[in-house]
């Protein structure tokens, strides 16, 4: 999903080609014509006569590249508050931990940079920055390992994806689509929308999942766990949608 978005919003950014109906005041720069169809419409009094043309257009959308390119970084708001949360909550505990590794005096002096403002933010922005791609490299080695730890994290990064991106980046492409109108949505922006879509419903569905199974202590095989996901996705997509 973060893949598709990325190239969604570079294709708002640098332009691509869409297919454009003439209309009033219809501006033809940048466009070439594709086909031209005259339907002729009969009743009793009247004949209709109505001759449509479709033209090829480059056109680019800097605000909704932009704008569509932000929402990627969004999960990593969520996630960074809720860690930062976490620290503050347990901070003697964490400062207790680094004495007793580092000793008294370095552990006093760890303490204060690690957990000092300005160090905190500034790793609150490089974690903000690099959240997309750290989803990418976990997703990953989600696929090649059986690590508890490292499917733990998947299911909550993505937990995070499906309710702070997709969701949002979903709306934002509907949006897209019915106030441009005029002109036909490009293949890049129709498998983001269904990538959306998706990725809104597997979360739902995981929580469905959990609720039903993991939290009664009971574990699925991968064969279980896919099948029943395959049987939710239909009911939560329509959901979604």
């Amino acid at each position: 999903d973060i893949i598709t978005d990325v190239f969604s919003s570079a294709k708002y950014i640098n332009g691509d080609f869409y297919m454009k109906k003439n209309y009033s005041g219809f501006d033809i720069t940048n466009c070439t014509a594709v086909s031209r169809i005259t339907t002729h419409t009969f009743n009793t009094a009247n004949t209709y006569t109505e001759t449509v043309a479709w033209f090829l257009c480059f056109e680019d959308d800097p605000i909704f590249g932009w704008l569509s390119l932000s929402l990627i970084f969004l999960p990593s708001l969520y996630a960074a508050g809720r860690l930062m949360v976490y620290v503050n909550q347990n901070r003697k505990t964490i400062y207790e931990k680094i004495k007793k590794q580092t000793g008294e005096g370095m552990g006093a002096l760890l303490g204060l940079v690690f957990l000092g403002v300005p160090v905190c933010l500034i790793v609150f922005a490089l974690f903000c920055l690099l959240y997309p791609l750290l989803t990418i490299v976990v997703k990953a080695l989600n696929m090649f390992t059986s690590n508890k730890t490292v499917k733990a994290l998947c299911v909550h990064l993505a937990s995070f994806e499906g309710i702070c991106e997709s969701s949002f980046q979903f709306a934002l492409q509907l949006f897209i689509v019915f106030t441009m109108a005029h002109r036909q949505p490009s293949n890049i922006q129709l498998v983001s929308m269904t990538a959306s879509a998706i990725m809104v419903a597997k979360t739902q569905i995981d929580k469905e999942i959990s609720r039903r199974y993991t939290q009664k202590r009971k574990f699925l095989t991968l064969e279980e766990e896919i099948g029943k996901k395959i049987l939710l996705l239909p009911i939560f997509m329509c959901g979604t949608i």
